[in-house]
């Protein structure tokens, strides 16, 4: 809620996916920006100056706005500081640090070899693309009763989806979990698996298998520079 998404390229020339996804991801009220400027700047005859007025946060003062934008700054009012006045721009499967911006107020036309964002001379890596992820959630204890005993979490390969989602008790054979529905492939996907635990000490390990069939990468990386690799584990003591 009170938040305005954007995708910056002509309208026109956005991928269908990308609406879609869009569509099915975030709320209704969520405004896509790009479109917003595109209509002030056709309106007026001067896409530019539209484009400068969303960046300078005065949008709505210099160019009426469009009837959906008019009837979301009714019910919620302008986008508040503290959610990154004058937008916040989203891509979806990138990390944050290439592609979330909030706080906008400058925009510049250039090419992908001549610009490096604000944390690749540091060190990360230009391109992001979120890595295939998945979390053991359940069992939260460290120790725990003998049983039948849950096993859960969540998985997420934005823009692709999850497939499948396979545990593994004290590295033996990887079993295939059951997965909840998912809102689309942009949100996580819960995972569950029914475990008979017997008394003593266990490790457990989660993977996950994306739609295009690309498995988790099990190698244990740290986050920098582009992103954690590895299987999450949880180790408990049965009782």
């Amino acid at each position: 809620k009170n938040s305005m998404i954007a995708i910056i390229m002509p309208e026109e020339d956005v991928p269908i996916i990308w609406r879609v996804m869009a569509e099915r991801t975030y709320p209704a009220n969520a405004v896509p920006w790009e479109a917003e400027a595109g209509w002030a700047g056709r309106e007026e005859g001067m896409t530019m100056e539209a484009l400068q007025s969303c960046a300078a946060g005065t949008m709505w003062t210099d160019y009426e706005p469009t009837p959906l934008t008019r009837k979301w700054l009714v019910e919620n009012g302008p986008l508040p500081t503290r959610h990154g006045f004058p937008a916040r721009l989203i891509v979806s499967g990138l990390y944050g640090y290439v592609s979330a911006t909030k706080w906008l107020s400058r925009l510049e036309l250039t090419t992908w070899e001549a610009a490096d964002g604000y944390w690749i001379p540091r060190g990360w890596s230009k391109e992001a693309p979120i890595k295939i992820t998945s979390r053991i959630d359940v069992p939260q204890r460290t120790t725990i009763s003998a049983g039948l005993t849950p096993i859960a979490g969540i998985a997420l390969s934005p823009s692709v989806g999850i497939a499948e989602v396979h545990v593994s008790i004290d590295d033996g054979l990887w079993q295939r979990a059951d997965l909840a529905d998912a809102t689309n492939d942009n949100t996580w996907v819960q995972w569950s698996l029914g475990w008979e635990a017997t008394p003593g000490d266990h490790s457990i390990r989660v993977r996950a298998t994306d739609r295009n069939g690309v498995v988790q990468d099990g190698t244990p990386r740290s986050v920098a520079p582009d992103g954690a690799t590895g299987y999450h584990q949880r180790r408990v003591t049965v009782r």
